[in-house]
């Protein structure tokens, strides 16, 4: 039912608690790297927020990329549609 997900509504709350809690995780997670100075590993600097930031990108393309893979191209979707309004001809 549309509306169900309303923070204010108690059950479509409970609905979207997961979510809420994971928001609530992210954002202390991003907030510590944020605050987080660089740190000398050995012969190499680590930079948490580069870090995370980095992670995020590659988690973000590869979502956007995994929404996408099923759908063709606009030419080949335009050559499927023709061929088969030719075939139904």
């Amino acid at each position: 039912m549309p509306g169900q997900e309303s923070v204010l509504n108690p059950r479509g709350r409970m609905l979207i608690k997961n979510i809420i809690e994971t928001e609530q995780i992210l954002s202390s997670i991003l907030w510590g790297a944020n605050r987080a100075e660089p740190i000398a590993v050995y012969d190499r600097i680590l930079r948490p927020k580069e870090y995370v930031r980095s992670h995020l990108i590659d988690r973000f393309v590869n979502f956007t990329k995994s929404m996408f893979e099923p759908m063709s191209a606009p030419t080949e979707v335009l050559t499927k549609v023709s061929e088969r309004s030719e075939r139904a001809l």
